[in-house]
């Protein structure tokens, strides 16, 4: 058996924590009135999301095969990684420490996300 076969089901494992955590930030972001529209938001996305994901991951199966298709679905993820790299990087105060140059600074950015803050 592929290692992939191991390795698709471990993706959602760690993933499957992602969802209420956003939708936890979320909603705490927000007035209380305003808690129940923003859920039915939430939930009216996910649907269109999960059947919309169903019906791309089944046809990149049927097309690229079942390895070529696990390669495929790491785009997301690496998407997801980097965007939440990004909001991590905005929600750091930059003010004790400015990278050198101006191009440097999305690099460094990440780098800092990275880190451990003590």
């Amino acid at each position: 058996m592929p290692a992939a076969a191991f390795a698709l089901p471990l993706i959602g494992l760690f993933l499957a924590p992602i969802y209420p955590t956003i939708n936890s930030v979320a909603l705490s972001a927000l007035p209380k009135h305003r808690h129940a529209p923003m859920t039915g938001l939430i939930e009216v996305f996910s649907a269109l999301g999960g059947t919309t994901g169903s019906f791309l991951t089944g046809q990149r199966f049927a097309r690229a095969g079942g390895q070529g298709a696990f390669y495929l679905t790491l785009a997301p993820m690496a998407l997801l990684v980097v965007a939440v790299l990004a909001l991590r990087c905005r929600s750091i105060a930059t003010t004790e420490w400015r990278p050198v140059r101006p191009a440097m600074r999305g690099l460094a950015c990440v780098a800092r996300a990275c880190m451990v803050r003590a």
